[in-house]
């Protein structure tokens, strides 16, 4: 058998488990009705903005000591800590009636977020380096992960559609529960690169110390940081308030589930466009598509802007893969998690007072008003992403 053939039937042993674990933790009913689950129970969307505040904060300030701890201890077990939190999350969100209670259940869910972040793409490439000995290949096989548990959030979207329609919008929390629960076994059955405890002996604070130096050492690993922020920040602000548009346009109840899953494709496709991405210029082409896209966003029709949204989201999960790429290229696998939970750190950050600017506008204006936000991030996001390219090709 050929070398690299053996690599890869390798690899897809290796990684099966984890491409379950990823589908199954991304099978969730109550992403699709969320807000409008919100607004049921009381909500209104300056109160949404100051949930999504309170989940963004947890999520920050749990992201850093969370991934010290997975490249100290066990990357696997912080999964499967995220998928109780989730669990969680979807019991406490189910039986909620107030904005107390479901404050509770977003903080959970921030814990769910803290833990998932920065973990799959670091053991992807750590298999990688374990199975091949580079992390040639990093987009591809990462690429799956988002494919498959993108393919979990368009099933769910839709599956909200039957389950709203046929039951209630309490119960797509319930019914989520389960499922969360299925991604242990396939965790249990992933087997965890430890490339990454070769030298955690050192004391805590020489850890973290090291972590930080990573992120910080040079100009064009902080352009990387800030390219993968900005991304975070327009894809976060199009998740968390896409139906906000739909409640502007008055979109049936019934749209809802089909139009979240087809914004939620984005993972999906993202994941297999970046597989196959060959070029730094079309990369930054996409850039340019997802700045003209944002314009569609003040159309006042609702095809439209679900069309655009799922470009604008679609584009950034490839710049976010072939970004995070780039970041573990530069990184030792020690501190891979931890860097990658310092960047996310900064993006949930910065994200803060711009999810408060746009739900602000939003609530005294309207929705078409806060696209303006989004609009001047992307523009950001070009320019940042243009000088890390330029770097790599010097």
């Amino acid at each position: 058998m050929p070398m690299h053939t053996a690599h890869a039937v390798a690899l897809k042993k290796r990684l099966t488990p984890l491409y379950i674990a990823a589908f199954l933790q991304g099978l969730i009913f109550w992403f699709a009705i969320e807000k409008l689950f919100m607004h049921s129970i009381g909500f209104n969307d300056k109160t949404i903005a100051t949930a999504v505040i309170a989940f963004t904060a947890v999520t920050a300030v749990a992201s850093i000591p969370i991934g010290v701890l997975a490249d100290r201890w066990s990357r696997k077990g912080i999964l499967v800590i995220a998928s109780c939190t989730m669990a969680l999350a979807c019991v406490i969100g189910g039986l909620s009636h107030g904005f107390g209670m479901y404050l509770l259940a977003a903080c959970f869910s921030g814990l769910f977020f803290a833990c998932y972040q920065g973990i799959y793409d670091s053991v992807v490439y750590d298999v990688l380096m374990e199975e091949t000995g580079s992390g040639s290949g990093f987009e591809r096989y990462y690429g799956k992960v988002e494919l498959y548990n993108g393919a979990a959030l368009v099933i769910g979207g839709l599956a909200s559609a039957v389950i709203t329609h046929y039951l209630s919008l309490r119960s797509a929390y319930f019914l989520t529960t389960p499922f969360i629960l299925a991604s242990l076994v396939a965790l249990w059955r992933f087997r965890e690169p430890q490339e990454h405890k070769k030298e955690v002996n050192q004391l805590l604070g020489h850890h973290i110390n090291a972590t930080f130096k990573a992120i910080f050492r040079k100009d064009d690993v902080l352009w990387i940081v800030v390219t993968l922020v900005l991304a975070s920040i327009v894809s976060k602000l199009l998740l968390d308030f896409d139906q906000l548009w739909f409640i502007a346009l008055a979109l049936p109840l019934a749209l809802y589930g089909p139009f979240d899953a087809v914004l939620l494709t984005s993972f999906s496709s993202g994941g297999y466009i970046s597989g196959k991405l060959k070029s730094d210029k079309v990369l930054m082409g996409f850039g340019l598509i997802a700045l003209l896209s944002s314009l569609v966003l003040f159309m006042h029709h609702s095809f439209l802007v679900i069309v655009a949204q799922t470009v604008i989201v679609t584009l950034l999960v490839v710049y976010s893969i072939v970004f995070e790429g780039y970041l573990h290229d530069t990184m030792p696998s020690k501190v891979r998690v931890g860097a990658a939970s310092i960047v996310a750190t900064i993006g949930y950050a910065t994200f803060l007072p711009v999810a408060y600017l746009f739900g602000a506008i939003s609530s005294h204006h309207d929705i078409f008003h806060a696209t303006w936000v989004i609009v001047i991030v992307l523009a950001a996001l070009i320019l940042s992403g243009s000088k890390v390219i330029a770097a790599k090709r010097r």
